[in-house]
């Protein structure tokens, strides 16, 4: 599985203008939705993606180039 969570990863980070659950389903059809929950839910407490919004109209996006760098300076 950490392959296709990587891939779904990938997908997002491609994605510059976010996609939802259900675009994500309709790429992953071998994924159940819970099971897809779970593995975005893992990708956003571990700051690899952000979410926008709330319930149908959530969408998952990069994490900003900028907001990375910003992380790296002040942990130096």
């Amino acid at each position: 599985p950490h392959g296709l969570i990587n891939q779904i990863q990938q997908s997002i980070n491609t994605h510059g203008q976010g996609l939802g659950l259900t675009d994500l389903l309709a790429q992953y059809p071998q994924v159940t939705r819970r099971t897809l929950q779970r593995w975005l839910k893992k990708l956003v407490a571990t700051s690899q993606i952000q979410i926008q919004g709330q319930g149908r109209s959530r969408i998952y996006l990069p994490i900003a180039l900028t907001s990375q760098l910003t992380d790296q300076v002040k942990s130096q």
